[in-house]
């Protein structure tokens, strides 16, 4: 039950942060990359703060695996913000934590030799299912202004709304493949050492990954250039980082604790949070949070949270 409570919080968290990192990549910083470093570069304060009281030395092959868990962390940050950017939040997170438990489930089959067992794959069932109809928009033909465009510019339009859809879930994709990536490397390392030990080495990969992104970075754009404009980022970059921070921290103790599949199957909890966040806030803020919150789309995000969290349900029982 304890563990319960900390996954369920951390999730909380999760959602609340991934809402302030679409006001910022809307209305504040454009460039996905500059919001990835600006994540990546803060972990040089845990680094400083945590180390001097619990990090020791592990051997070379460890190094590379928390260096790969931080450094494919940091990528799969940077490509969810990229279709973050181009996309609806309550699609796209759903959709990338819905593959999660999928790749996670492969990727510790290839190395640790697991097997899928018949009700987990009823479950991935459900999880694909649930994150495919979530994401999916599907084209209003009972508009009237659609209805009177010719028939030749309607494919046209379709044909361009599914490259554009296409190109994003493709993004997506390699996002959550890559937080796969993380979570079963950081796992290995939280098996390996203690959890704050193994927490400060993989973030040494994350400021490593924030690093890498230096070359797609123009340096005097990290920052807003009007005083008001950067004042304003830093306190919603701060809450959102500290909500973000806290989760991160919460999900990871959790899996290192129990589960990292089971930790990940309960990501439905976030989509849940997310969504009712989503619905609250795109009243307020109409034009940042760009949610379609028509009785049909209101259907087609419940029926594809209940498909979800079925899926987890059979991945938990």
């Amino acid at each position: 039950m304890y563990w319960l409570f900390i996954v369920v919080i951390g999730y909380l968290l999760n959602a609340i942060a991934m809402t302030t990192d679409k006001f910022i990549l809307t209305k504040f910083i454009s460039r996905p990359a500059v919001f990835a470093f600006n994540v990546g570069i803060s972990n040089v304060a845990i680094i400083f703060i945590l180390a001097p009281f619990c990090l020791k030395w592990i051997d070379l092959f460890q190094i590379i695996i928390s260096l790969l868990a931080g450094v494919s962390f940091i990528m799969a940050i940077f490509f969810m913000y990229k279709a973050v950017k181009q996309d609806e939040v309550s699609r796209v997170a759903p959709y990338i934590g819905s593959l999660n438990p999928v790749f996670i489930f492969i990727l510790a089959w290839f190395f640790l030799g697991e097997q899928l067992t018949l009700k987990q794959v009823i479950a991935f069932i459900f999880i694909i299912s649930g994150g495919i109809l979530i994401s999916w928009q599907f084209q209003d033909k009972k508009n009237l202004f659609y209805c009177l465009i010719p028939k030749y510019i309607q494919k046209k339009i379709k044909k361009n709304i599914t490259r554009s859809k296409m190109k994003i879930l493709g993004i997506a994709t390699i996002s959550a493949i890559l937080f796969a990536m993380s979570y079963t490397l950081t796992k290995y390392i939280y098996n390996s050492t203690d959890f704050l030990n193994g927490f400060v080495w993989t973030r040494f990969g994350v400021v490593l990954g924030s690093l890498l992104l230096l070359p797609k970075i123009n340096l005097r754009k990290i920052f807003p250039p009007k005083k008001k404009d950067r004042k304003k980022t830093g306190m919603v970059f701060l809450f959102g980082q500290i909500c973000g921070g806290l989760s991160f921290f919460l999900i990871n103790y959790a899996f290192s604790i129990n589960s990292v599949t089971l930790t990940h199957a309960l990501q439905g909890l976030q989509y849940v949070f997310l969504f009712l966040i989503i619905l609250i806030l795109s009243k307020k803020f109409p034009f940042i949070l760009k949610e379609k919150i028509t009785p049909f789309v209101l259907a087609q995000k419940i029926c594809a949270i209940l498909l979800i969290c079925g899926g987890l349900f059979f991945l938990i029982v």
